[in-house]
C-alpha cells in the first residue's frame, strides 16, 4: 500500500517536519551539526527517507534491512521507488528471517498451549484489515471455523498475540478492537500466510 501521506512536496514541509522532531538530549553543537547536514538533503532524498520510515513503521530492524539492500546494490542515489522495490521484494520472500520467525513462533510456542490454530485464524483474518477489527467479530470468525471455541478462549489468544506484539489494541470507542501492530508484518502475513 502506498499513500501520499508521507510525501513531501516542498522543502518547507521537510523543514516543518524536522522542526517538530524531538531533539531531547542533544547538545547545541549536535543540533547545529544535524541541521547543517539536513540543509544538504534534497527533496528527493527527504522523500526517500520519508518513504522508508512510512513503509517500515519506523522499525530499526526493517530500516536496517532496507539499508543493507541499498548498500548491497551499490546505488549512488536512492529514490522512493527504490525503497518500494526493496520492501516489495521483502514482502514476497517467505524466508525473510524476522517474518519467518514470527510465523514459526505461532507454529511452535502457541502450539504448546493448543493456541496455534486459533492464533493463525485471527492473524489471517486481521491481515486483510487495515483498520481495527472488533473483538466480537474476531470471536465470530474463530467460532465460524471451530464450534468448540469459546469467547474467553479466543480472548486469551488475542491477549497473548497483543502481549507478543503481533496486535495492537484500541478501546477508545468503548469497544475492544485490534489490528496488526506493524503494517509491514500485516502485509507479509497476508501475502505469505493468509
Amino acid at each position: 500500500m502506498r499513500s501520499a501521506d508521507y510525501t513531501f512536496r516542498t522543502v518547507w514541509q521537510v523543514a516543518g517536519t524536522l522542526g517538530e522532531m524531538e531533539l531531547f538530549g542533544l547538545g547545541r553543537d549536535e543540533v547545529d551539526q544535524l541541521f547543517q547536514r539536513i540543509d544538504a538533503v534534497t527533496l528527493e532524498q527527504a522523500n526517500a527517507v520519508a518513504r522508508m520510515y512510512y513503509r517500515t513503521d519506523g522499525l530499526p530492524l526493517y530500516i536496517q534491512y532496507v539499508c543493507e539492500a541499498i548498500q548491497d546494490s551499490k546505488a549512488s542515489q536512492v529514490v522512493p521507488e527504490d525503497i518500494d522495490r526493496i520492501l516489495d521484494g521483502m514482502l514476497a520472500d517467505r524466508q525473510v528471517t524476522w517474518f519467518r520467525d514470527a510465523a514459526q513462533r505461532i507454529e511452535g510456542y502457541y502450539a504448546k498451549f493448543g493456541f496455534d490454530r486459533t492464533a493463525s485464524v485471527i492473524l489471517n483474518r486481521l491481515s486483510r484489515e487495515e483498520n481495527y477489527f472488533a473483538e466480537t467479530a474476531i470471536v465470530d470468525t474463530v467460532q465460524a471455523g471451530d464450534s468448540q471455541a469459546t469467547p474467553s478462549g479466543v480472548q486469551r489468544v488475542v491477549e497473548l498475540l497483543t502481549d507478543d506484539n503481533y496486535l495492537l489494541r484500541d478501546t477508545s470507542s468503548g469497544e475492544r478492537k485490534y489490528r496488526f501492530r506493524y503494517r509491514l508484518m500485516r502485509q507479509w502475513w497476508k501475502i505469505n500466510r493468509a
